[in-house]
């Protein structure tokens, strides 16, 4: 495959991804607002930013590694295996890092502080919006930082 056809490829594949992502958030935001009212759905999206947030170490460093991926080519497979077992240990505490910020968030009650309101009344809406951050950090642990990394590769 040349160069100009991956580089089309390629773009033609990010904006597809974008227009899916449009469309889908077009979509899904009327459906979330139709069974949710507007506190369950204002804390849905602190949640969404607050996992952002927190794997953005994580995400660069894949990014990083991607990148070194790159560069290194099928040419040198030993600096491949080698930032590819590397990269996927580093991940690993990361991702645990970031489980154990959100656990701590859990643990002192500051998720609250977090979720940038500290005028919901209803205790079971924030121990179910810390459910779900934490279930959605191991996800990004076993979904995104381990097997996204060896995708990548």
């Amino acid at each position: 495959m040349s160069t100009s056809s991956r580089i089309i490829f390629g773009s033609v594949a990010s904006w597809v991804r974008i227009l899916v992502t449009i469309v889908s958030q077009l979509v899904i935001v009327p459906i979330y607002l139709s069974h949710w009212n507007v506190e369950v759905y204002g804390i849905w999206i602190a949640i969404q930013a607050l996992i952002s947030l927190i794997s953005m170490v994580d995400f660069g460093h894949q990014t990083f590694l991607h990148f070194e991926f790159l560069r290194f080519g099928n040419d040198n497979r030993e600096m491949l295996r080698k930032n590819l077992w590397s990269g996927a240990a580093l991940g690993f505490i990361i991702s645990l890092a970031q489980i154990l910020v959100i656990v701590l968030f859990l643990a002192t009650g500051e998720l609250i502080f977090f979720l940038g309101t500290d005028k919901i009344e209803n205790n079971a809406l924030i121990f179910d919006a810390g459910m779900v951050l934490l279930l959605q950090g191991i996800t990004w642990l076993i979904c995104t930082s381990i097997s996204g990394l060896l995708s990548k590769a």
